[in-house]
C-alpha cells in the first residue's frame, strides 16, 4: 500500500513541476520496473539469509532511502532514482513476507 501511494504521489509531483502528463505517466510506469526485476535480481538475498534479517534489513534500507525524499526542492532525477531503488530494496522483503503468510518454516 505504501509503495503504491509513493508512486502516485511521485507522479503527481512530477506533473506539478513539469505540467506534462506524458512525463508523469512515464515516471509512474518506471516505478514498476524495479518491482518486476527485483525478484530476479535480489531473490537470492531472500533465499540465502534468515527471514528476520532480510525483513529488518530491507526496512532499514528503505527508511534510509525515504528520508532524503522529504528535503524540499530535491531535483526530479534524484527523486526518481531514490524511488526506483526504494522499490527495488523492497523485493527481498516481499519475497520473505510471503513465506510468513504461507507459514514457511524457514527462518
Amino acid at each position: 500500500m505504501g509503495d503504491q501511494l509513493a508512486r502516485v504521489a511521485f507522479s503527481v509531483l512530477v506533473y506539478e513541476r513539469t505540467s506534462s502528463a506524458a512525463l508523469s505517466a512515464a515516471v509512474y510506469a518506471l516505478t514498476f520496473l524495479p518491482a518486476l526485476l527485483g525478484g530476479a535480481l535480489l531473490g537470492w538475498v531472500a533465499d540465502r539469509y534468515p527471514r528476520r534479517r532480510v525483513m529488518i534489513g530491507s526496512h532499514l534500507t528503505r527508511a534510509a532511502l525515504v528520508m532524503p525524499m522529504a528535503w524540499p526542492g530535491l531535483p526530479l532525477p534524484v527523486l526518481c532514482a531514490l524511488i526506483v531503488v526504494l522499490v527495488l530494496a523492497g523485493s527481498p522483503h516481499s519475497r520473505r513476507a510471503g513465506g510468513v503468510v504461507a507459514g514457511d518454516p524457514a527462518r
